[in-house]
């Protein structure tokens, strides 16, 4: 809101400023509204810059949180894979065997829509 109203403003006032120029031909009105003009315009440059930057700065912080992430998952699944607890029994083994196939299979799944992502 606050910018439309800046916006606005400066368009007004360039308006008159101009309508002043060509009514009663002073340069001195002239001179001002081109100083204005060329600082409205510097102002604008300006935000866009700052707007890349913050653009910028989430992208770095959303590949930050996705890489703790992935960190995270690639700790989990180092824990499964990496177990030295075979099973006491039967069940308690097949129930690993079972938990170390999935384990396997998500990560190769995962490692497939990596390359397919980063392959577009």
């Amino acid at each position: 809101m606050l910018v439309s109203c800046a916006v606005m403003s400066v368009v007004i006032v360039l308006g008159s400023g101009w309508q002043l120029t060509v009514m009663c031909g002073v340069m001195q009105i002239k001179i001002l509204c081109v100083g204005l003009q060329d600082a409205w315009q510097d102002l604008q440059d300006q935000a866009q810059d700052r707007s890349h930057k913050l653009d910028l700065s989430l992208k770095v912080q959303q590949f930050f949180f996705e890489a703790g992430e992935v960190e995270s998952w690639l700790s989990e699944k180092n824990d499964v894979l990496s177990s030295t607890d075979y099973g006491r029994d039967r069940d308690a083994a097949s129930k690993l065997l079972t938990k170390h196939k999935v384990c396997c299979a998500c990560t190769a799944l995962n490692c497939i829509v990596w390359l397919v992502t980063n392959m577009v």
